[in-house]
């Protein structure tokens, strides 16, 4: 049984620019996400059985992609602002994203298990920092501080099915798969 979701996995550039919202903060509470672990979640999959995984593959290998380019901007935390548990950066411009999470969720509704994602509004975002435990925090003043965060534009050529393992001191992310530029259905 495997965990999985599809998304795109941050390039190192873009990674390190995330490094000035995590310098300031004083929330002793966020642990902030390594920057190999930063990425933007398509579709989360969720719980499968490893011997759905090569119709899963098989299924995203046919789904096209036509390189675009989107930078980081804007910060925001869910669920509220004031009781947040995630801070997050947003991606933008966020239409050519919503589109391919659309075809990956329609290609992935063939699977005998729904993921449930086509039923959520979907808001392109990489989460750099997750609350301990179960508490949460005010993110209010993180939020102000970061209004015009914005980083370089990158190009997203591939989109990876990944597999989390959850640990005790955060998930940890293995790419099992990456498809688009043409290559697809290249293992990690």
């Amino acid at each position: 049984m495997a965990r999985l979701f599809t998304g795109i996995m941050l390039p190192d550039a873009a990674a390190s620019e995330t490094r000035t919202l995590r310098t300031d903060a004083a929330e002793s509470d966020v642990r902030w996400m390594p920057a190999g672990n930063l990425h933007a979640t398509l579709v989360f999959i969720g719980d499968t059985p490893d011997s759905n995984l090569p119709q899963i593959r098989d299924l995203l290998a046919r789904i096209e992609l036509h390189p675009f380019e989107v930078s980081l901007r804007g910060v925001g935390a869910y669920p509220r602002p004031n009781a947040a548990r995630v801070l997050w950066a947003g991606l933008k411009p966020a239409n050519p994203l919503i589109d391919l999470r659309d075809r990956l969720t329609e290609s992935l509704a063939s699977m005998s298990e729904p993921t449930g994602a086509a039923s959520r509004e979907y808001h392109p975002h990489v989460t750099i920092g997750r609350t301990r435990g179960r508490s949460r925090i005010d993110a209010r003043p993180w939020i102000e501080r970061h209004a015009e965060f914005s980083g370089r534009p990158f190009v997203v050529k591939r989109f990876a099915l990944v597999h989390s393992r959850t640990k005790p001191d955060g998930a940890e992310y293995t790419v099992l798969t990456s498809f688009g530029g043409g290559h697809n259905a290249r293992p990690s």
